[in-house]
Parts: C-alpha cells; structure tokens; sequence
C-alpha cells in the first residue's frame, strides 16, 4: 500500500497528484486512504522507537564485532545484559503503541505490526545468546554462538530501517500537509 504512495510521491514529485490520494484539513493531522487521522502520539512513539532501534543496532554491531576478538565470557555477558536493555525498551514502547492502535491511521498500524514481528524476532535471539552464555561460556567460540549473533544483528538492522522509514513517511505527511495549507492560505 505504502510503495504506491512513495512512487506517485517520485514520478510528480510531491505535488499536486498527493493531494488527490491523501485528503487534507488544515487544521488537523493527515488523513490517510481509510479515513483515518495520523495519531500525533503514534508518531511520537515511532520517533522514540526510532532512537532506540538506532542504539540497539549499534550495539548489536558491536556485540557480534566481540565473535572475532578473544574476550572473556563476561565481556559478551555485559554487552549482552546492554542489548537486552535496548530490547527491554523497545518492549515498552510497543506496548504503548499498541495501547493506542485503535487511533492509529492505517499506515501506523502497519508500522506497529512490522515492529512486532521483527521485535518479536530480536527478543528471541536475544534470550537464546544469554543462555548459551549463560549455560555454557565456552559457546561464545562456536559457530552457533556467531551465527545467532549475525542473525540478530541482520534484524536489529532491519529494524533501524523500518522505523527510519516510517518515522520519514510521517515527518513526510506533515510537510505536505504544512504546504498544502500555505497554498490553501494565499
């Protein structure tokens, strides 16, 4: 749904078309295919899920950089308790957006079950490293150890781009919304 609107957005360039797919108040937030309004809170939440997405990516990166160094266990073990913090958060913020996605618009709602799916993704391999090193220290030098590290990284990746996407998509919204109403002013 969303690809249709981002290349009617490139073929005229913002302008004119847009304005016939997405109906606009100028008094309120963007209104999208169902009717629905953008959630300001929504999109609050998102920008948050965004930052936090971006700090966990990174120290993602980091951990699975630790699978070619020779470090004691403890190392991953706190790099690992870090990560689980970032996940921990994201939790916390999905579940605010899910409080609230009876409000959402459509394209929110898409944005809070993409989140899910992949945070959902994240968590498990998030628990699984802290019980290999939990369970047996030694496994932070086997294949398996590495390669759910590199499996989590790919998602936390994923998941830093989903969240810039719709977090662009929204900030995108607005500023036609703003130019929309100047032209509706002059």
């Amino acid at each position: 749904m969303n690809q249709r609107y981002f290349t009617a957005a490139m073929i005229v360039g913002g302008g004119l078309l847009l304005s016939a797919i997405y109906p606009f108040s100028a008094a309120a937030s963007p209104v999208d295919s169902t009717g629905t309004r953008d959630s300001q809170e929504v999109s609050r939440l998102l920008k948050e899920a965004k930052v936090t997405a971006s700090k966990l990516a990174s120290s993602t990166d980091e951990f699975f950089s630790y699978t070619r160094m020779d470090l004691d266990w403890r190392t991953h073990a706190d790099k690992a308790d870090e990560v689980k913090t970032h996940v921990n958060a994201l939790g916390v913020n999905l579940s605010s957006l899910e409080a609230l996605q009876a409000s959402a618009a459509a394209w929110q709602d898409e944005a809070i079950r993409s989140i899910r799916s992949i945070l959902e993704q994240i968590a498990d391999k998030t628990e699984t490293v802290i019980q290999y090193i939990r369970d047996d220290p030694g496994l932070i030098r086997q294949a398996e150890y590495r390669d759910t590290l590199e499996d989590k990284l790919e998602l936390a990746f994923d998941l830093k781009a989903l969240t810039t996407k719709y977090v662009r998509l929204g900030d995108t919204k607005d500023r036609l919304e703003q130019l929309q109403s100047e032209l509706q002013s002059n």
